[in-house]
């Protein structure tokens, strides 16, 4: 297998070893347990560095987590992230809090840097039918999927999704492409897909074994590479030959004949028209399989728009549609599920997770890393430390519209957390980690 060698893999490579477990440490002033102690068992946002974040719920999730979303910096080289990881490297010490811009040589190798303890950790919190998302551009795609590659196997590379992010083209681009997508890696176990949902079926002859659609029973295969499926289709009770089409049909006799014999095929009334199948909505599969083209009428601008009519203002450039990470990580299937999010900016996916549970009555927890923190049983979230405080009220305000909560505060970027953000029962846990000789450190969300 392929691998990819870039600056300081040799020193990052084992680094999520050395990096220390910490306490995780409530605070009540941030905790809404809706009449309970504050429990590790309930949704969990955790406040601190994603990585320590990360290695910290290792004793209590590993391979526990079922779905995995996370969005990190693209990369773009004006997102105001720098490389913050204590590693035992000359080379790497003199990255230490240098943003890195376009200009900067080194970028592509500090991103991976960044990225490969974090997946490394990830790998071993997701559970062995667990899936994990990636939100990614062009920047960084092909890079990324290599080192999926090499941390989880290439057998656990599901595939990606396209996901059609701008509505309107960019006229501003030189090279006359207006990039109107980004992609979404899937690895890990399993997507059931996207659960059937009965449209087109329906019942007009009364048959009691319900709901039905007509299918096609043309077949695809030569006479030469397929003689068995190349025969003339009779009614037996009107006699009525429909011949065979050039190209065959579906199914071979004994096949044909038993779906004769279920009274499954619709027969036209004259051998100019082509017998049908009766296809049985009770009988299909419960799934079908998920496009690879996200063609789900969301993009950037109702991610803007969502989080514009929470807060009243745009002051975080960018955030993803919590309509988007519903359909993500309603894709593999569990109704009751822990979900992870280790850069969880706005709290979009916990947002994503409640509103999901609403909607079909599902059991989902969340856990969010906030200033690059991970979320427990529901969702975690992480922000950037000069951004703290202004995520964790925008988080804790978005977990409420999730939760149908009414909100009270005036939305305005500067609110302190202490000022109770949230009114009402949210069953949310804020964590603080105990951040003695803390040096860790985690990148900035891209916008």
């Amino acid at each position: 297998m392929p691998t990819l060698e870039f600056k300081g893999k040799p020193f990052v490579y084992s680094h999520h070893l050395s990096v220390p477990f910490r306490e995780l440490v409530v605070d009540p002033k941030k905790s809404f347990p809706g009449g309970k102690e504050a429990s590790l068992d309930d949704n969990l946002i955790i406040h601190g560095d994603n990585l320590e974040a990360l290695k910290t719920l290792l004793p209590r999730y590993a391979g526990k987590v079922d779905v995995i979303y996370i969005d990190p910096p693209y990369n773009t080289g004006n997102e105001g992230w720098a490389y913050n990881d204590n590693v035992n490297s000359p080379l790497m010490k003199e990255w230490l809090g240098k943003v890195v811009d376009r200009d900067d040589l080194e970028r592509h190798d500090k991103w991976l840097c960044m990225m490969w303890p974090r997946l490394t950790l990830l790998k071993e919190l997701l559970s062995p039918s667990g899936v994990l998302f990636i939100s990614i551009n062009s920047i960084e795609k092909d890079r990324l999927s290599l080192v999926l590659a090499e941390i989880f196997g290439e057998d656990r590379l599901l595939g990606e999704f396209v996901w059609k992010s701008r509505q309107n083209k960019d006229s501003r681009n030189k090279s006359g492409i207006s990039e109107d997508h980004e992609y979404v890696l899937a690895v890990g176990n399993e997507i059931k897909g996207e659960k059937r949902s009965g449209e087109g079926f329906s019942n007009p002859d009364d048959d009691p074994r319900g709901d039905w659609s007509s299918g096609n029973m043309v077949g695809l295969a030569s006479e030469d590479d397929r003689p068995n499926l190349h025969y003339d289709l009779i009614n037996p009770k009107t006699g009525i030959n429909y011949g065979c089409p050039p190209r065959g049909w579906r199914y071979e006799p004994s096949t044909m004949t038993q779906l004769i014999v279920e009274n499954k095929i619709l027969w036209p009334r004259s051998n100019d028209g082509r017998p049908r199948e009766k296809q049985f909505l009770n009988e299909l599969p419960e799934y079908t399989n998920a496009s690879s083209v996200l063609d789900l009428d969301i993009y950037t601008r109702n991610g803007t728009m969502e989080f514009e009519e929470i807060f009243g203002h745009r002051d975080l450039p960018f955030p993803k549609p919590s309509r988007l990470i519903s359909y993500l990580i309603d894709l593999p299937g569990f109704k009751s599920a822990c979900v992870l999010d280790s850069f969880a900016g706005s709290g979009t996916t916990g947002q994503a997770v409640l509103e999901l549970n609403k909607r079909d009555g599902g059991s989902r927890n969340h856990e969010h890393q906030n200033d690059k923190a991970p979320l427990h049983q529901n969702v975690a979230c992480a922000a950037s430390q000069q951004h703290r405080k202004f995520h964790h009220a925008v988080f804790h305000h978005r977990i409420s519209k999730g939760e149908g909560i009414e909100e009270h505060h005036e939305h305005q970027h500067g609110i302190e957390p202490e000022s109770g953000v949230i009114s009402g029962e949210v069953h949310s846990h804020a964590f603080e980690h105990d951040r003695q000789d803390a040096g860790h450190g985690s990148p900035q969300n891209h916008p």
